[in-house]
């Protein structure tokens, strides 16, 4: 039964209990006769029935008389909070005291503000309560991350004082001694074999070091990591066990390690929906069948597919087999749009009225052979053009294109009529794997048919021009970042070698 069904409960018997009693009443008159006095006038017999309209009896008298919330209420204690003290809101300032000595104080102190509650509404004006929560709230955190660092005898304490209309918060922090490590273990590791001691490094913790928990964190995301990369694909990190001894000040710390068996690449096998082949993965692929497992690699080909345009989802799960040593990769793809058509409609005082279009399929030649369709329609300029374009031709990053276009310009000083054929071989760098060596070569072949003025006569002469080009450029990158670099050098060359005929017409 809640509360409030007993509280019913308990309604509905007292009605019935005072019911019963106005109810047993009369009755009782009745059967008791007073002594009759004939100089009394007749009284006439008490009614038996009940007027439910009649008010009820006062209530006995309890004894106790009721407070007068006016009259004798008790004295603030000096510098005690009163009521209308705790609902007028004030300006406040922060200020935290004793961390001058510790030597990551800024730091500390920029994790604290960017959590603290005082801090996130320090702009607008908060009663004495308030106040006294966020202080105490921000105490708290304070000292919590204290602990994070190694302090964990650290107190922290709230005091606020009042300087004018402003409320001044201060944080009275006493850090203590900070605690290290005096021993740090890893279990199991020693069954890497000859890479124990790479690997070790790579947890960096060690002993001496203080007990920092970002560190140890940190360490063993690492750790895993690089156990990853130098082939322990089902390597499993357990759970840190840290002991504290609050009178030494000194921590020992255990992290069980269990590598497991160094694994090689086994094969590639699609599902889902792939735009192309897993013979092509392979071309993607930085490593290659037999080579020692790299989980980075993995991570790589994951983002090269997507880097294709033609992959929206590319879910990449390694499945352990001949007992781990080695992996298949189960590769899942879902396409994405393969197809784009844009348009333009513009208009130009020097070139008049212009309509431009194009479509392109991304996937028209499996694998990533896209084609490009172009037109112009213009006033001045009408064109047609073809490309076709292939994404990791043969190897990663490397790009094979060809291109014919056809165009007739007319303008006042001259007319032209031009095809082009064009082919190159280009290796790319990009955002995913900076590359220090770049190149192109092709060869281009241009056909001109041009009607305008050649000589000092003034007079127009229609002639035509035939080019044949083997065009080669080479860069180099030496910077230390492809999108935004601070330091290093970037050189690029290009030539382009043509032997060109002339004829009149």
């Amino acid at each position: 039964m809640s509360g409030w069904d007993g509280a019913r409960t308990s309604a509905r018997l007292l009605c019935t209990a005072a019911l019963s009693v106005g109810l047993a009443a009369p009755a009782l008159a009745q059967s008791v006769k007073a002594p009759t006095d004939p100089a009394l006038p007749a009284t006439t017999p008490p009614s038996t029935d009940l007027d439910p309209s009649a008010p009820l009896d006062p209530m006995p008298d309890l004894g106790v008389d009721w407070p007068d919330l006016k009259v004798g209420a008790p004295t603030a204690a000096p510098g005690a909070t009163t009521n209308a003290e705790e609902t007028t809101t004030r300006r406040y300032s922060l200020t935290v005291e004793g961390l001058e000595s510790l030597g990551n104080a800024e730091d500390l102190l920029t994790a604290f503000r960017a959590q603290s509650a005082l801090e996130a509404d320090r702009k607008d004006a908060a009663n004495a309560a308030q106040i006294d929560r966020r202080s105490r709230a921000d105490a708290d955190l304070l000292a919590e991350l204290l602990r994070s660092q190694g302090y964990y005898d650290a107190d922290v304490e709230p005091v606020t004082r009042l300087a004018g209309d402003t409320v001044q918060v201060i944080l009275e922090a006493a850090p203590g001694d900070q605690y290290r490590f005096a021993s740090v273990e890893l279990p199991g590791l020693d069954a890497a074999g000859p890479d124990a001691a790479r690997l070790r490094q790579a947890f960096a913790v060690k002993a001496g070091d203080p007990v920092i928990a970002s560190d140890v964190i940190a360490g063993g995301l690492a750790l895993q990591t690089a156990l990853g990369r130098d082939g322990f694909a089902e390597a499993k990190i357990g759970e840190q066990d840290i002991a504290v001894d609050h009178r030494t000040h000194l921590a020992s710390l255990t992290l069980p390690v269990n590598p497991g068996p160094v694994a090689r690449f086994g094969a590639i096998r699609v599902t889902g929906r792939p735009p192309f082949s897993a013979k092509h993965i392979w071309t993607i692929a930085r490593f290659h069948k037999g080579d020692r497992f790299d989980r980075a690699a993995v991570e790589d080909l994951r983002r090269a597919l997507i880097a294709t345009t033609l992959v929206s989802v590319a879910d990449i799960q390694v499945v352990p087999v001949d007992g781990g040593r080695t992996v298949d990769l189960s590769v899942r793809l879902r396409p994405a749009p393969s197809h784009t058509i844009a348009g333009s409609i513009g208009y130009d005082t020097g070139q008049g009225a212009i309509i431009e279009g194009s479509w392109q399929a991304r996937n028209f030649f499996n694998p990533e052979g896209a084609l490009t369709l172009r037109g112009v329609l213009g006033t001045t300029e009408q064109l047609a053009a073809v490309e076709l374009r292939r994404s990791n031709f043969g190897r990663r990053d490397q790009v094979f294109a060809l291109q014919a276009l056809a165009s007739h310009q007319k303008y006042d000083a001259y007319e032209a009529r031009t095809v082009l054929l064009s082919g190159d071989i280009e290796r790319q760098s990009n955002f995913i794997w900076q590359k220090k060596w770049t190149w192109t070569y092709g060869a281009t072949v241009l056909a001109t048919d041009e009607r305008g003025v050649f000589d000092s006569t003034g007079e127009k002469d229609t002639r035509t021009f035939l080019i044949a080009a083997a065009p080669l450029s080479l860069g180099y990158d030496g910077s230390d970042s492809l999108l935004d670099p601070t330091r290093g050098f970037r050189l690029s060359g290009r030539i382009s070698p043509n032997s060109p005929r002339t004829a009149a017409s």
